[in-house]
């Protein structure tokens, strides 16, 4: 875990200036661009790994990787895949079905659970809730759910909303530097 956190602290001066230049181009008649959102939205979650503390690596994964697993389709999994090709290997990507048993998600740090995944939200959290995996989402009632982290459009930012009391039953903690930042905090 160590040498992942080394890579991520190197790719980390880069990450930002495409996130600087991708706030800086994502308005569009004071509208945020879909495209652009979601490469915003696939930055924050490199980001959620980064300050990110989880008790216990996740099963079949070596301690220098971290992975992300999308559920459903969502146009966040390209942006996704340009950040673990950029991290030589030190992040993985995946998607995974709402319809998968317990095993298949036990891979992942974080998984991003997607709009059309709504109908499957309940079942999902329920599955993931004893598991050590970061979720997030940008569905409206995701925390109200059970999930841990909510990605918000506000006032053309992206911003998330947190659930504390989720993260902390799964044993899951984020750094101050998440937590001050955030939208809402509950």
């Amino acid at each position: 875990m160590v040498r992942a956190s080394l890579l991520i602290m190197a790719l980390l001066p880069a990450i930002l200036l495409q996130a600087f230049c991708l706030c800086a181009h994502a308005q569009k008649n004071g509208a945020m661009e879909t495209a652009r959102e979601f490469d915003l939205k696939a930055v924050y979650l490199y980001n959620f790994l980064r300050f990110t503390n989880w008790p216990e690596q996740p099963d079949n994964s070596d301690n220098d990787t971290l992975s992300i697993g999308v559920v459903g389709n969502s146009p966040i999994l390209a942006p996704l895949q340009v950040i673990a090709k950029k991290s030589k290997g030190k992040i993985r990507v995946g998607t995974v079905s709402s319809t998968s048993s317990k095993s298949d998600f036990k891979p992942y740090n974080l998984l991003f659970i997607s709009q059309n995944e709504k109908k499957h939200l309940g079942k999902l959290l329920t599955i993931l809730s004893p598991l050590q995996i970061l979720t997030v989402s940008d569905i409206d009632t995701f925390c109200e759910a059970g999930g841990m982290i909510r990605l918000v459009n506000v006032d053309n930012r992206i911003r998330w909303e947190i659930n504390l009391s989720q993260l902390k039953r799964s044993g899951i903690s984020v750094k101050a530097q998440i937590l001050k930042s955030a939208w809402k905090v509950q």
